[in-house]
């Protein structure tokens, strides 16, 4: 009898062990499938929205006179993040990591600028909404994270201080963040 027991233990441990190991060899799997589902539920809820607000989210709109010379050309600037573009969620414990679609900026030379003065500038123009946008992510970060807090109080009524970390798909990494990486 004595015999049977040490058996039963080893091959209980043995099973035990087998299944500890591949809960640990598929946790990448499992994360990836959590963060998938919260994915498509974040869809769900875009979707639910009013129509007026599942497009983007606005951050701001500035109305500029860029001068080139002796020619003022009136611009308009808008920033905004398309809500229907991709979205990255991971979820560690009490933080959520959001990777949010890229921060867009249009800009619209005023009915005044004709269309020879346009096609002139044009290049300028893009190579200056390319800069401003630069400098609005830390004004969009905020917006982001109100609109993901929302969401996160219907998916996690429950839970309280949960810490959020927002990047932009097309935001160049920090210099704290790339040294960050590598040191990893």
């Amino acid at each position: 009898m004595g015999k049977l027991v040490i058996v039963f233990i080893v091959a209980a441990s043995a099973v035990i062990g087998f299944a500890v190991y591949r809960t640990l060899k598929s946790a990448p799997a499992v994360q990836n499938s959590v963060a998938a589902q919260l994915e498509n539920q974040f869809r769900s809820y875009i979707s639910t929205l009013p129509e007026s607000e599942q497009s983007n989210i606005e951050v701001e709109t500035t109305d500029a006179v860029e001068t080139f010379g002796a020619d003022l050309i009136s611009v308009n600037y808008t920033f905004s993040i398309a809500l229907k573009e991709k979205w990255s969620i991971e979820l560690h414990d009490k933080r959520v990591d959001v990777t949010a679609p890229p921060l867009e900026v249009q800009s619209r030379f005023a009915a005044s600028v004709t269309p020879a003065l346009a096609t002139k500038y044009n290049t300028s123009i893009q190579e200056i909404a390319g800069k401003e946008r630069d400098l609005m992510f830390e004004k969009a970060r905020p917006l982001v994270i109100a609109f993901m807090t929302k969401w996160l109080s219907f998916q996690f009524p429950k839970e309280k201080n949960i810490e959020l970390k927002v990047r932009f798909a097309n935001e160049p990494p920090s210099p704290t963040s790339a040294h960050h990486e590598a040191g990893q």
